[in-house]
């Protein structure tokens, strides 16, 4: 728009100076020239309108250049630009396929983190299930070491069983003699002495099969496998 406007100044300053140049004649009261004159006169205008065309050419000629200029530079940074953008982009590409790979290998290690959890699961499983394995076993070692406790009990029940037994025995052996021996002593002293020594020997029987039993039922006690329970499975260790 400003260089438009130049040009219409100047193309107008140009024809008003032809005209004004073309427009001199004489007062109509002088002599007029010659037609030599007048055709000297009409060269010198064409000569000065070819000159202003010439000068408006020129001046266009500038405008035109000075605007092929700023275009070329215009290109010129848009190409720089270009350049940059595309530089940008390789750039962006590279570090693309970089993030691709790495997401690959989070991918990758987040699958190994996923079984490794998994492992770690299980094995948190069977720790559990140990455990509770090893209470039970701790709890069968107790009951095996209160059944120790009992069975040492027995085992002195059974003892002081035996020795009351043999006592009785005794007993009942040094009596039976005084029941033989003298005559002097009366029917209902023998009859009395003959009931003790039969009720000692129900009770002497009595013990003997009480005792028989114990022992049957403790043999079979010792034979079962709740004595054993406590003993170490190599196979179910947690190693």
């Amino acid at each position: 728009t400003t260089a438009s406007s130049e040009h219409l100044s100047v193309t107008e300053d140009y024809h008003s100076d032809a005209e004004s140049s073309l427009s001199y004649q004489l007062p109509p009261g002088q002599v007029q020239a010659s037609p030599q004159l007048n055709q000297f006169d009409e060269i010198i205008a064409e000569l000065v309108i070819k000159n202003v065309e010439y000068d408006l050419m020129v001046h266009e000629l500038g405008i035109k250049e000075k605007r092929a200029h700023e275009s070329s530079r215009k290109i010129e940074l848009q190409r720089s630009l270009l350049e940059v953008l595309e530089s940008e982009r390789l750039i962006l590409l590279n570090e693309n396929t970089g993030l691709r790979y790495k997401v690959k290998a989070l991918v990758e290690e987040n699958k190994g983190l996923a079984s490794e959890s998994m492992f770690m699961k299980r094995k948190a499983g069977e720790l559990a299930r140990c455990v509770l394995k090893m209470r039970d076993d701790h709890r069968v070692c107790m009951m095996s070491r209160k059944i120790e406790d009992l069975q040492g009990q027995i085992f002195g029940l059974e003892k002081r069983n035996q020795e009351y037994y043999q006592e009785l025995v005794k007993r009942g052996k040094s009596q039976c003699p005084s029941c033989k021996g003298g005559s002097s002593t009366s029917g209902d002293e023998v009859e009395g002495v003959n009931a003790e020594a039969c009720f000692q020997g129900s009770k002497e029987k009595g013990l003997h099969n009480k005792g028989v039993k114990f022992s049957k039922w403790w043999s079979k006690v010792k034979k079962s496998d709740l004595l054993f329970l406590c003993k170490p499975n190599p196979s179910k260790s947690l190693g």
